[in-house]
């Protein structure tokens, strides 16, 4: 009896473990879904998106780094909120990206590369973009910043 009480304590964990690692391989899986809902035909990502050249993942098959370069979407991908917890790179350059830096971006905390430069991306930088702790590289050049950006955004 002893040992049936051990196993169902290792099933359920071993359940647990799944549930957890498919929910966040779900949430690769969805950001992808909605990036390719704001891509060409021809630019979509494939479905297995750690293959493709654009996207990087972590050895959990994670999302870690995009990169799109001279690619249209067509607007920001705010869905980006759903890696979170995984994405350290993005750069999205000569996409003729329009309109404010959006609040989403502010929000990725484990973010360290951000490049959006030689976009159309007007409005002023947030003061939100301190709270990206490990941000070290920001790159807005020809972006059409309203305002300079304040040195005291600067780590």
């Amino acid at each position: 009896m002893k040992a049936l009480g051990n196993f169902l304590v290792v099933v359920v964990v071993l359940a647990e473990i799944s549930m957890f690692l498919t929910e966040t391989d779900n949430n690769s899986l969805k950001f992808v879904a909605g990036l390719n809902k704001l891509l060409s035909n021809s630019d979509k990502i494939i479905h297995d998106y750690c293959d493709d050249e654009r996207i990087s993942c972590n050895n959990d098959s994670q999302i870690s780094s995009v990169t799109l370069y001279n690619i249209e979407p067509s607007a920001f991908p705010i869905g980006i909120t759903v890696i979170i917890d995984t994405l350290n790179e993005l750069m999205i350059t000569w996409a003729n990206l329009k309109g404010n830096i959006p609040n989403e971006i502010y929000n990725l905390k484990k973010l360290q590369y951000l490049d959006l430069r030689e976009n159309k991306i007007n409005g002023s930088l947030k003061s939100n973009i301190k709270n990206i702790d490990e941000l070290n590289y920001l790159n807005l050049y020809e972006s059409n910043l309203s305002e300079s950006i304040p040195m005291t955004y600067i780590h």
